[in-house]
């Protein structure tokens, strides 16, 4: 009996330091970046290769756009998939996808009709091969513990919205180490630059 429970304590130990060892030095292990920085971006695709031209990894992004890769927003015109890729490179491992609260009845009739679609208390999660994406409108998102990406594309947003997508960002309650300002002015970058130093 003292023999097995020996046993077992050491499957435990070993289990315990697998799933240690896999967080900090294996392939789900998340890299930051420092300093934080705010910078621009034209496309989804610039947005995937500055995230690897900076090497984070095993990251959580927030991306406070209108559309996800399949709709003309967040997708080049060549199809580029940035969710997909981003997660298939262990850039990203979780999204949260944030829309506007006006266009949340349309965005939940799209995605009612998804087999890979499931309801959860604050919108819906895709279950894909890669990994989750959290989709839900702004007034049901609250900011995580975990430093994260964050995408803001200023022109789907009213005043008061980016406002609000300001302070969670300047007040500190949504952490973040690099924020990319897509298809934004320089005066959209200001709104966010509180806290963050421009990129050297």
């Amino acid at each position: 009996m003292q023999n097995r429970s020996a046993t077992i304590a050491g499957m435990l130990l070993v289990v315990c330091c697998t799933i240690f060892l896999t967080f900090f030095y294996g392939p789900l292990r998340r890299i930051y970046i420092s300093p934080s920085r705010i910078q621009q971006a034209s496309s989804a695709s610039e947005i995937y290769q500055t995230w690897e031209e900076l090497g984070v990894r095993g990251r959580t992004a927030i991306l406070f756009t209108r559309h996800l890769n399949s709709e003309v927003s967040m997708k080049d015109t060549e199809g580029f998939k940035l969710a997909e890729l981003a997660m298939s490179h262990g850039i990203v491992r979780t999204i949260f996808h944030i829309v506007p609260d006006n266009a949340w009845p349309v965005v939940t009739e799209n995605l009612s009709g998804r087999k890979n679609a499931r309801n959860t208390s604050s919108g819906f999660a895709l279950i894909v091969s890669e990994g989750r994406i959290n989709v839900l409108p702004l007034s049901h998102y609250k900011p995580l513990g975990e430093k994260s990406l964050v995408v803001v594309e200023p022109g789907v947003w009213n005043k008061q919205e980016l406002a609000q997508i300001a302070h969670l960002i300047k007040s500190g309650d949504l952490s973040t180490d690099l924020v990319l300002i897509i298809r934004g002015s320089l005066s959209d970058m200001e709104t966010f630059r509180p806290g963050l130093p421009p990129p050297r």
